[in-house]
Parts: structure tokens; sequence; C-alpha cells
């Protein structure tokens, strides 16, 4: 989807995020999805975030969600076995903060 002018996210209602949705929005920083279940594959990958929340609604993080994000420093996360669905969720995130 590149979508040049979009920086920030922040939705109550969105509760699953489909593949690719985010991908390729190098403007995008941050995002606030409170009421998120479910993020499919790559759907944040090759953006420029920094900084992304979710709630204790976050069920599944797939494969390649934030592949390639490299400025990623910081992700909010509830503690949930099988959140993560795969080794390579983050891969490219070299600046994410543990």
């Amino acid at each position: 989807m590149n979508c040049p002018a979009l920086t920030d996210v922040e939705c109550g209602k969105l509760e699953i995020i489909k593949y690719g949705t985010f991908g390729d929005c190098e403007s995008l920083r941050s995002i606030n999805l409170l009421s998120t279940k479910i993020v499919e594959e790559c759907a944040f990958a090759d953006t420029g975030l920094t900084e992304a929340t979710f709630g204790s609604k976050l069920e599944t993080i797939e494969e390649g969600a934030f592949y390639s994000c490299p400025a990623l420093e910081r992700i909010t996360i509830p503690l949930k076995d099988g959140l993560i669905t795969h080794d390579n969720t983050f891969q490219g995130c070299e600046n994410l903060k543990h």
C-alpha cells in the first residue's frame, strides 16, 4: 500500500490488520491499535515505524508482520503465550530494544 503522507495510525475498533495493509508506508512512524486482535503477515513490513502499541485484546502477530522496520525501537504488546507465531516476525528490526 504505499501511503507517503501517513505518519500515525490510531484506531479503536480495528480488530484485524490484513496482509500488507500498511506495507511500504515509509512515512509511518507510530501506531496505537488497542482493539486489534490479529496482525497478519507483512502488515507493517518495510515501514518507518519507530513505535507500536497494542492492547490486551491482541492474540496473534503473524510471520513477518514487522519485517524490515529498521527504525522500530519500541513495541508494547501483552504478555501471552503463542502471541508471536514465527521467529522472523521482527526480522530486520535491528533497533528494537528488548
